[in-house]
């Protein structure tokens, strides 16, 4: 039983076996609400009964006439077995949380916003965001003055937590609020050091989008007694003298990102759409001689409307990172391997891969994973690092997230054993090597995926505070080999807070290899055998589950809308695998498919 606060009333809810939350009206202001509340939606039914359903983070409410649904309305045909969905996601506590609805149904749904007297439909597929007061109602209600049936969402407001990251605040330029088609709403999806990324749509066809804003960008115009100098060599060399060697933030950095994002097409991939340069009105001179402006540029990108991989993983309970088990993570993972098979493939490497990077289209484990963030990848007209006779794609900047990043990047003074590792790899750098010191390859983006697959079955940081990996040993002492039966033997210890395959770990070994010579390559990734022994599997969900058309979240065409009815998602989607093993590949002794199995006999 939990009590919630609304309007000084005192709401008691009874969950039953249905999943039906009953509530009692009393007079007295309860003082607590369950950790991880972002919202409610509140269901008045036209017998005067009125039913409050909690939303909470990274959960979704399912609507439909089902028993089985979280929201049951039943004796009417109008609604649809399933007919939308509703989630709630946040990227911090400083943030407001955003509401999503996806219609599922085949007659579709509709918002009204009663502040502006507006009225949308949502089509079948189509995702919204739900703001503050909205009203859902379903088709049949249209021509209806008394409503049957009306839910209402209600936004939670934390009165004991400032939001200091307001959407004014962060927003500082308000002539970059409608650009051409483009508007912006007011919801907050993140924020870094590079800007922040703010939720829009797209004027003409209602595509729900979101917009990365780079403020202070720095764009020189001229030199004085010159002609134009565009991005000159002479104001780059100048600035950094005065700024303690620091380089500015430069359009030519962003121009960069763009040429890479506009470039590829994958499904696991962010989809670039569009993007804008704001130049600010004033002209700054710099050391009295080079003329420049500051301006803010706008990307606009495809939405992953649940959230970040981090945040998903966070329990809202307790506030900390909670781990998953092998056969969701393996789903996610796989899809990471594809983005960057596919990354690779084009000579691009990430080198910023991290939870932080991966967003999902919706926050449940069998959802499209997106992979994000590319202001620090890199592209070469090298050929691919697989094909060393035709040379290897060399990189040498020391960039990323240090927990995440490959020892042979760099070091980034972190005093931690990732660090360490560092710092006895170019000390005992075989002179005879092609590897300078300050090179390495796509192979990075291999380490940092074990790094991430590690997050995913502990919960953890594979690198904590400790610099030391023996208390009776000094650090001069420790080698190489010695390190790396370290990162072994914290791979075993997963098995104690994980029922991890003995596969699993030996892949992730394979993958957490310091020597650059002896780890995988993202192709080398795809031929282990424990890929290979569920790829038939890993596929079908893939090709069937997740790149269905109930994932996406642009508008649908008339051809398309009508769609046969489709049942109830769940974890896998719960949609029948083909009983002959023998006809797919699909080895029947593998965890995934008798988990696959056992969840159908349950349905």
């Amino acid at each position: 039983m939990y009590i919630y606060k609304k309007r000084k009333t005192l709401y008691i809810y009874i969950k039953t076996i249905e999943n039906f939350y009953f509530f009692i009206y009393m007079s007295f202001t309860p003082k607590k609400i369950e950790p991880g509340t972002l919202g409610f939606l509140k269901v008045a039914l036209n017998d005067n009964k009125t039913h409050v359903y909690p939303i909470m983070k990274n959960q979704i409410l399912i609507c439909g006439r089902e028993d089985s649904c979280d929201i049951s309305i039943q004796n009417t045909n109008y609604i649809s077995k399933i007919h939308f969905r509703v989630w709630c996601t946040q990227f911090d506590v400083s943030f407001d949380p955003i509401c999503y609805i996806q219609d599922l149904s085949l007659n579709g749904t509709y918002i009204v916003n009663s502040k502006i007297d507006e009225m949308q439909k949502i089509n079948k597929n189509q995702i919204k965001i739900l703001e503050k007061g909205n009203t859902i109602l379903f088709p049949h209600q249209l021509k209806m003055e008394k409503k049957d049936v009306k839910i209402k969402y209600v936004a939670y407001q934390h009165k004991d937590k400032q939001r200091s990251s307001s959407y004014e605040n962060l927003r500082k330029n308000d002539s970059i609020e409608e650009i051409g088609d483009w508007k912006l709403n007011e919801s907050v999806l993140g924020s870094g050091s590079f800007g922040v990324v703010f939720g829009c749509y797209q004027n003409a066809n209602g595509l729900l989008a979101c917009c990365k804003i780079i403020n202070n960008v720095i764009v020189p115009i001229k030199k004085k007694d010159k002609k134009d100098i565009g991005y000159c060599t002479e104001f780059n060399i100048d600035y950094r003298k005065k700024h303690a060697n620091k380089n500015p933030f430069h359009l030519r950095k962003i121009h960069k990102e763009k040429a890479i994002l506009k470039d590829l097409n994958h499904p696991n991939i962010v989809k670039f759409y569009d993007s804008k340069l704001v130049l600010d009105s004033e002209e700054h001179t710099f050391e009295n001689n080079y003329i420049y402006k500051y301006a803010s540029y706008l990307i606009y990108q495809e939405l992953g409307a649940g959230g970040d991989l981090f945040s998903f993983l966070i329990n809202s309970k307790t506030n900390t990172l909670r781990l998953i088990e092998e056969e969701d993570a393996i789903v996610i993972i796989y899809q990471i391997m594809l983005a960057l098979r596919y990354l690779h493939s084009k000579n691009i490497a990430h080198r910023d891969l991290k939870l932080d990077n991966i967003i999902m289209a919706t926050p449940e484990p069998c959802t499209r994973i997106l992979l994000t963030d590319f202001g620090i990848s890199k592209k070469s007209k090298h050929s691919d690092m697989d094909n060393s006779e035709k040379g290897e794609m060399r990189l040498k900047t020391c960039v990323g997230t240090p927990e995440y990043t490959a020892p042979e990047v760099g070091n980034f003074h972190k005093d931690t054993i990732r660090d360490l590792i560092q710092e006895k790899l170019f000390k005992n750098k075989d002179s005879n090597s092609k590897q300078k010191d300050n090179e390495y390859t796509l192979k990075c983006d291999v380490w940092s995926l074990g790094i991430l697959i590690y997050y995913l079955l502990t919960g953890k940081p594979f690198f904590g505070k400790e610099n030391k990996i023996y208390e009776e040993k000094n650090n001069d002492e420790v080698t190489l080999v010695m390190l790396q039966c370290w990162i072994y033997r914290k791979i075993d210890n997963i098995i104690e807070v994980n029922n991890v395959s003995d596969s699993c770990l030996l892949f992730l070994k394979k993958i957490l290899t310091i020597d650059i010579n002896d780890r995988y390559s993202i192709e080398d990734c795809f031929k282990d055998e424990y890929i290979q022994d569920q790829l038939p599997v890993l596929e079908k969900i893939y090709q069937e589950k997740i790149l269905s058309k109930r994932y996406e979240i642009t508008p649908l065409k008339d051809k398309d809308k009508q769609i046969v009815r489709q049942k109830r998602p769940s974890k896998y989607c719960n949609e029948e695998i083909e009983e002959s093993s023998e006809k797919e590949n699909i080895n029947p002794s593998s965890n995934l498919y008798k988990k696959m199995k056992k969840e159908e006999n349950l349905m």
